[in-house]
């Protein structure tokens, strides 16, 4: 679960925004810091060349243009290592001194390309541009240049430190969102373990908080604990409200069945006030059995039963009810079986009595509101680790929007109530399912209904 979801984390995407914004400002950054430094470089460069031709100038007006060519031979000598170019012509533009063979004159500023000039004695790996500056004599002309390496240097060392501060950055910065998130992710999995719960019928779960903890989890941890406080006080008054009222009303209508029954006995009452009384008797009887059904589900959905679970083979339990509901299904000139797979253990932990009265609720229900001649399955499927229990029929089925809602307490498809049936049935149905955590649903079985129930 957490693993699944460390990708969708909102710390991992929130982490990967800033990296993002983070990288953007950091390649804005560098590229005026590279930018400032390549002009600042490129204007130490220039302040180099015109030093030496400063100084060149001044053996020129000292010695004149032979001093000045050796001069030149001179720093010649120590400029093998081809970050310094320097060329001297005489006034036809022949070579007669410097590290360079043959060139292109001019004055002023240059740049000018490796390939334009010919080193004498080329470095493995010649520069590939030099900052030059041009001077004309009367005899000759004297080009002084500087190699651009310096520059290009900086630039991949700017690069790569700039690549490698990143790297180790987002590295640092993405498993620290690892850690956040997956710590995170933990308690987001609590809270979200919590509202499953709650909302499968457990409202006594609460969140755990570390002590003197104050962040946002933490708090919206809080809320929903004080949520589930008042939610679990509201839904146990109601239950109690609902047990109260089945109770007290059970009673006086328990009494009431009796004093009819002694009146059925009365020989004094001919056959019309007779068949009165066994009528109301049967409508009292009705109402007794809702209060029963009632008091049933409020006693399932308080999980007090969970304490006897033990274990039980669910595919006894169907043949039983198959033995049972099979004469009461021909009588009406239906047919019910039981299909199962023979290598699957259906063995499980839950209350017999409960699930002997979940499965009898639904073939009840199966061939009550069914017609001749349908086909009731029971069908018991699957693995150990994945179990299923299927009633299924070929019947009229519930209509699709009415799925949703036939399980709800006193609900029931024909809104008119003339024929007998509570409406708690399914509710007592859902009741018991909840209690062993099976999940349940209603689908079409075109035609009919089919009633799946998923077995952990």
């Amino acid at each position: 679960m957490i693993k699944s979801s460390l990708l969708n984390s909102s710390a991992i995407r929130l982490t990967l925004s800033l990296c993002g914004v983070f990288f953007l400002s950091v390649i804005l950054m560098f590229g005026i810091a590279l930018y400032e430094t390549e002009e600042d470089l490129g204007k130490g460069l220039r302040g180099s060349v015109l030093e030496m031709q400063a100084t060149l100038v001044d053996v020129y007006r000292r010695q004149g243009f032979a001093g000045l060519k050796e001069q030149v031979n001179i720093l010649s000598v120590g400029a093998k290592g081809g970050r310094t170019l320097l060329y001297l012509t005489d006034s036809t533009k022949n070579p007669v001194a410097g590290n360079v063979s043959r060139m292109e004159t001019f004055v002023g500023w240059r740049d000018v390309a490796a390939p334009d000039i010919m080193l004498i004695d080329p470095p493995r790996h010649p520069p590939d541009a030099f900052v030059s500056y041009g001077t004309e004599f009367s005899e000759g002309d004297l080009i002084i240049g500087r190699s651009k390496s310096e520059i290009k240097e900086m630039r991949f060392g700017i690069l790569e430190s700039l690549l490698g501060g990143f790297v180790v950055s987002l590295a640092l910065t993405f498993a620290t969102a690892i850690v956040l998130a997956r710590k995170n992710n933990r308690r987001l999995f609590l809270i979200e373990k919590t509202l499953a719960r709650t909302a499968a019928g457990n409202f006594s779960d609460r969140i755990a908080s570390a002590p003197g903890r104050h962040d946002d989890l933490a708090r919206v941890a809080a809320s929903i604990n004080a949520m589930l406080d008042r939610l679990e006080t509201t839904v146990e008054s109601l239950r109690q409200v609902s047990v109260d009222i089945a109770h007290e009303l059970k009673t006086p209508v328990q009494r009431l069945r009796q004093k009819l029954e002694i009146l059925s006995q009365n020989k004094s009452l001919d056959g019309s006030a007779q068949d009165s009384v066994d009528l109301i008797i049967d409508e009292t009887n009705g109402i007794i059995d809702i209060f029963q059904a009632m008091l049933r589900i409020s006693q399932i959905e308080g999980g007090g039963r969970k304490s006897q679970f033990k274990k039980v083979d669910l595919l006894l339990i169907c043949q039983k009810i198959v033995d049972i509901f099979m004469p009461v299904a021909e009588d009406k000139n239906q047919r019910l079986e039981l299909q199962f797979d023979k290598d699957c253990d259906f063995s499980l932990v839950g209350d017999a009595d409960l699930l002997t009265q979940m499965i009898t609720n639904l073939v009840e229900n199966a061939i009550h509101h069914c017609d001749e001649g349908i086909v009731i399955n029971i069908t018991l499927s699957g693995r150990d680790d994945h179990r299923a229990l299927e009633i299924s029929d070929n019947g009229p089925g519930i209509p699709a929007n009415e799925r949703p809602r036939v399980m709800e307490r006193l609900y029931r498809l024909e809104k008119s109530r003339t024929t007998p049936g509570s409406g708690l049935g399914l509710s007592l149905v859902k009741a018991i399912a909840d209690l062993h955590e099976f999940k349940i649903s209603l689908e079409s079985n075109e035609p009919g209904l089919r009633v799946i129930v998923q077995i952990p």
